[in-house]
Order: C-alpha cells, then structure tokens, then sequence
C-alpha cells in the first residue's frame, strides 16, 4: 500500500513480519520478522512490487505481512548520521559508498559522516569541525549509525573517541536514536549480495576459501 506519492524508490529495502501465525518460540500476536524484500518497480500512487530477498522457510512471506524499515517513512524524509568503519557485506574494504547508495534508495539523507580516517563531514561532502557536531546532529536526525571506530593509528583512534563522545552527548540531548552498524543493517532489511568465488582466484571473503569451484560461499549458489 505504498507507492510514488509516499516516496517510495526502486532499491527501497523492509524487513518483513507478521502477527497471529503460530510460530516456534512466539506466542500468538506476538511480532515475529519472517523475511527482507526489495522495491523492484513502482506500479502506482500507493502500490509497488517488490521481490523476496529472505525469508524463513518455515514461515515464508504471505498475504497481509507487514513490512517496516526505520528508513522509510511516507511523504518524509529520514536523516541520519554516522561514525566509523562501516563494513557490512563480508568482504574485505569499507562499504561507504554501499552505505550512501542504500540510504539515498530508501530515501533518507545522510547528513553527517566521520569516516574510518576521524573526519567530520557533512551531507555535501564538506569537511566540519568538532564544534559543528552540536549544531549538525539535532531533533531533526533520527538516527546515529556506530561503526567500528577501532583504529591502527593512536592519533586518529584518539580523535575518533573525542568525536564519538561528542556525538553521542549530542545524540543524547536531542533523543536521537543511537543503533549499532549491524542492526541498523538487519533493520533495513538489507541483505548482503552473493559471494562468487572461482578457483585460482584470490578468495575475496573473511574465512577459509571453498574448495568447491564456483559456489556461493553464503549461499551455495553455483553461478551461471
């Protein structure tokens, strides 16, 4: 029941659930999140058809689940702010870029960034100040994403822990919601893209390479 005049964009991702099926470990009415979907195409002012990225086999996608992503909301805008590493989809190197698509797709704005090298930088891409913090992060941004702010560097891990403790005090005065890189992720409903290995290739995922030619290291997936 949401389409063009609510915002929605193609790339738009929600977790889904359900209530009132019976369901292992809930009672019933309880809210259980069964499965993840993508907008593929926007079909009118308040439809759209979205395709399964995830579900629960044993309780998969159905008629009348809800959907919900902490991004998305009709005929408004979301705005957000983040700090640290961000890496997300099991392969080595920042997702940053990943980061920005996903929330510009579900229509949000990031507005506030500090990069893995502890810079400040606002939704133009301009670099700010500490100072800037207390005036950037307000009632306006609805959440503060925490990546990892471990650092090699003693100078930049110090000045990342000086700008997260900002931030947080400002996340705090404001009520924005602080959620961590991962579970703001699930929350999304984002799901990470498959993983094609080949041998002879340098493995491009965490863990030990498959010896099986060709297969999906998440999936399984023998690749076309």
């Amino acid at each position: 029941d949401v389409g063009s005049r609510d915002g929605l964009r193609v790339g738009s991702t929600f977790r889904v659930w359900t209530q009132n099926r019976n369901a292992d470990g809930h009672a019933p009415g309880d809210k259980v999140f069964n499965g993840k979907i993508e907008i593929i195409r926007i079909s009118g002012d308040h439809t759209a058809m979205a395709r399964i990225t995830d579900q629960n086999p044993h309780d998969p996608v159905a008629a009348r689940d809800q959907i919900s992503s902490p991004l998305f909301q009709p005929r408004r805008k979301v705005r957000i702010a983040v700090i640290g590493m961000l890496e997300f989809d099991g392969n080595p190197g920042s997702d940053r870029d990943e980061f920005q698509r996903i929330i510009e797709c579900n229509g949000a704005e990031l507005l506030l960034q500090v990069d893995a090298n502890a810079k400040i930088l606002g939704k133009a891409g301009e670099e700010l100040s500490i100072e800037d913090i207390k005036t950037r992060l307000t009632e306006e941004t609805r959440f503060l994403v925490v990546g990892d702010t471990a650092a090699a560097n003693k100078e930049i891990k110090d000045r990342m822990q000086v700008i997260q403790q900002e931030m947080l005090e400002a996340a705090k005065n404001h009520g924005v919601s602080v959620i961590n890189l991962s579970v703001f992720m699930d929350r999304i409903g984002y799901s990470s893209k498959p993983v094609v290995w080949f041998s002879g290739e340098k493995f491009p995922a965490r863990g030990r390479p498959m010896k099986s030619q060709g297969l999906n290291n998440r999936n399984n997936v023998i690749p076309s």
